[in-house]
C-alpha cells in the first residue's frame, strides 16, 4: 500500500473495519459494536501477520481497475506474472524452490485471472 495512510496497525484496522464492519462483528460474535470492540480479537487472531493482512486487504479493497477493460486487465495480469516468473528464475539461479499462486479479480462470469508458477 503506497498512500498517505499511517503505518500504524490501529489506523490500518480502522480503515479495514469501515469496509468490513458486518463481517468483523460476526467474526467477534457481536450483534452491534465498533472497531474498538473488534480490534483485540482481530489482533489476537492474526498475531504477527496483522499488518501484512491489513495492507493486502486494503489494497484489494481499492478500486484500482475501474475503467480498465477485461482485455487490458488480462494483459496487465500476464505482464505481472512475467515479472514474477523472472523473480522466481533469480531464486532458481540461487538454488531456491518457489511456488507462487497469483489470483486476479474476476473479469467476467466465465473468465478470471489465475496462475500457478512453480520453479523446481
Amino acid at each position: 500500500m503506497r498512500d498517505s495512510r499511517s503505518t500504524n496497525k490501529w489506523d490500518l484496522y480502522r480503515a479495514y473495519f469501515k469496509n468490513h464492519r458486518d463481517g468483523e462483528l460476526e467474526r467477534c460474535g457481536l450483534e452491534d459494536g465498533n472497531d474498538v470492540d473488534c480490534w483485540p480479537t482481530f489482533r489476537t487472531q492474526y498475531g504477527d501477520s496483522t499488518e501484512a493482512f491489513l495492507r493486502v486487504a486494503l489494497d484489494l479493497d481499492r478500486p484500482a481497475n475501474y475503467g480498465v477493460t477485461p482485455q487490458q486487465q488480462s494483459q496487465n495480469f500476464q505482464e505481472h506474472c512475467a515479472k514474477i516468473k523472472e523473480l522466481n528464475q533469480e531464486g532458481l539461479d540461487n538454488r531456491f524452490q518457489t511456488l507462487t499462486v497469483v489470483v486476479g479479480e474476476c473479469l467476467q462470469e466465465d473468465q478470471s485471472n489465475s496462475a500457478i508458477l512453480a520453479m523446481p
